[in-house]
């Protein structure tokens, strides 16, 4: 079987208000059972420019478009299909804030209603992966604030410094997902610092360090939550709505 429910949507609680508009929608998935025909099996479009690319890629992408078909008909929409739009980045139907993600076997969705939330990003990753990044990379990752606040966080026994490594990382990955639409262009790690991280409460603050739009000015502060689960790290980036 390719796809298979797991448990994970279900121990993501963001806690009120934000859990009432939040959906996760997540699946295990399993690469040495794909097929094409798995497409047309599970009613996802299949791409004419995914059709020549390796399996892995292929049962990414059908992993996380089935979650977000679970995702769009949960929220009564009938076109259950999110096409490739700029960037290769998933093209969203009006009306809603939605982020996808997919990391060795595992896919997410999350997906709120646009007059609920400004913004929405999720990221997952295994945490056995990140922590093996480079130090280039890692240098890129973190400003040495950041390292003194791992480090401080891994000193009190509250949060392994590989897991919160694995936190950083994944924590800018929902913030691009979250903005980019807002933004329209890429921007690096250093755009944003994690200053605040409580790991009791799941939850954590990151700052911007540069302006990035007219309403997303620098040392904007801007609120995520994440979970540990089964050896991967969940991150999700959100902003309320004031209207």
């Amino acid at each position: 079987m390719f796809i298979k429910p797991n448990t994970l949507a279900s121990n993501f609680n963001l806690g009120q208000p934000v859990s009432e508009f939040i959906q996760f929608f997540t699946c295990d998935y399993a690469l040495a059972h794909y097929k094409d025909d798995l497409f047309l099996e599970l009613l996802i479009d299949f791409p004419a420019s995914l059709q020549k690319s390796r399996n892995k890629r292929k049962s990414d992408f059908l992993a996380g478009r089935y979650c977000a078909s679970l995702a769009l008909k949960y929220f009564n929409y009938k076109n259950l299909q999110v096409p490739i739009g700029t960037h290769r980045s998933p093209s969203w139907p009006t009306g809603v804030h939605a982020s996808i993600s997919h990391c060795n076997g595992v896919a997410i969705c999350a997906m709120a209603e646009s007059t609920r939330l400004d913004y929405l990003g999720v990221d997952l990753e295994c945490i056995d992966d990140v922590s093996a990044i480079s130090g280039d990379i890692k240098t890129s990752l973190l400003s040495p604030s950041e390292e003194q606040l791992i480090n401080s966080a891994a000193m009190l026994g509250s949060i392994d410094k590989t897991v919160s490594l694995s936190l950083v990382f994944s924590a800018k990955e929902s913030l691009f997902k979250a903005l980019y639409y807002s933004v329209a262009c890429y921007f690096d790690f250093k755009a944003a610092e994690l200053v605040e991280l409580e790991p009791t409460k799941g939850s954590f603050t990151l700052s911007l360090s540069k302006e990035l739009a007219h309403n997303l000015p620098r040392h904007k502060k801007i609120a995520g939550r994440f979970i540990i689960w089964e050896g991967y790290i969940v991150t999700c980036v959100y902003q309320l709505s004031c209207n």
